[in-house]
């Protein structure tokens, strides 16, 4: 993943260089990640190489990158309160788990439910907040969606049938 940042940012770069852009602007490149696991990839170019038996001399030479990760279903609760969109249900379900229980009410539901779909690998949808309206999925469905996986895909397989 590290490799990969590199390579973004460098795009950008790039681009910015071949546009002849007057005013450049810095990359600013980060992962969300939504593992049920904790991150344990390399977030430096240091970590990456930790097996090359590199002088200490040799490190001044090497550009050091970082990866900036956030684990969502790890965040801290005070990092969480700072949400305020639907993402907040999202973030406080991943860290307390299925017993979580959300006073907020949903605002984007349509939103919500494709973003459910990416994080579950699944593919395209539309017209879905005309479907959830007309089959009378609730909040409830969507609070389910969030930990259960054959719910999700059953509430697409529905969709697919509409």
């Amino acid at each position: 993943m590290l490799l990969r940042k590199a390579g973004y940012a460098g795009a950008v770069y790039r681009e910015q260089y071949e546009s002849k852009l007057p005013n450049l602007f810095p990359v600013i490149a980060f992962v969300l990640y939504w593992g049920e696991r904790r991150w344990k990839s390399s977030r430096s170019t240091r970590r990456l190489f930790r097996k090359r038996e590199l002088q200490e001399e040799k490190w001044k030479y090497i550009d050091e990158m970082k990866l900036h990760v956030f684990e969502m279903r790890f965040l801290p609760e005070e990092t969480r309160k700072m949400f305020q969109s639907d993402m907040r249900i999202v973030v406080d379900f991943l860290a307390e788990g299925e017993g979580y229980r959300s006073q907020r009410k949903i605002v984007h539901k349509g939103a919500l439910i494709r973003m459910l779909k990416v994080l579950s690998g699944e593919t395209d949808i539309e017209s879905v907040e005309k479907w959830m309206e007309e089959n009378q999925v609730r909040e409830e469905d969507l609070r389910r969606a969030l930990s259960d996986r054959s719910f999700r895909q059953q509430l697409y397989r529905a969709f697919l049938l509409y």
